[in-house]
């Protein structure tokens, strides 16, 4: 995968159309371009060295603001409480938020970048699943491939 396009983006810090762009991949690499939805079984067959790559583009040009090993260790910190988590990164203040009432730029929380488990709105999944199980699913696959040593 050729990751020149994220890393522009990233580095002009055009934080929303990287989100999107990142999506795209996502669902490239997982052969779900036409459905434009995961389930788990795509994220745990996700390639562990992409999945890197993906997090580390995101924690180099945010400076440790976001990726995916922030949303890790948030996760963890709130004991795998989706809601807790949402209200820790922004994703929910009071109500669920939708996906154009996120902040794109350097004010955003920590972790509050890439958006991978829903599209629409923070409450509702992509796809059969839901958000909280495309969250928990992807930092399994994350911690795999930090123990891969690919990461």
């Amino acid at each position: 995968m050729d990751y020149t396009g994220l890393m522009e983006l990233l580095a002009a810090e055009d934080w929303k159309t990287a989100d999107e762009y990142t999506w795209q991949i996502i669902l490239y690499l997982t052969g779900r371009e036409q459905m434009g939805w995961l389930n788990v079984e795509d994220i745990d067959n996700f390639p562990l060295t992409d999945l890197g790559t993906i997090d580390y583009l995101w924690d180099y040009y945010s400076s440790g603001l976001f990726g995916l090993t922030i949303q890790q260790q948030i996760w963890e910190s709130v004991e795998s409480d989706y809601t807790k988590f949402c209200d820790r990164i922004g994703w929910r203040e009071g109500s669920w938020k939708y996906y154009d009432e996120l902040i794109f730029n350097l004010n955003a929380p920590k972790g509050h970048l890439p958006v991978i488990p829903w599209r629409r709105r923070s409450c509702y999944g992509v796809g059969i699943a839901t958000a909280s199980e495309i969250l928990s699913s992807f930092i399994q696959r994350l911690l795999a491939a930090t123990t891969d040593g690919r990461n």
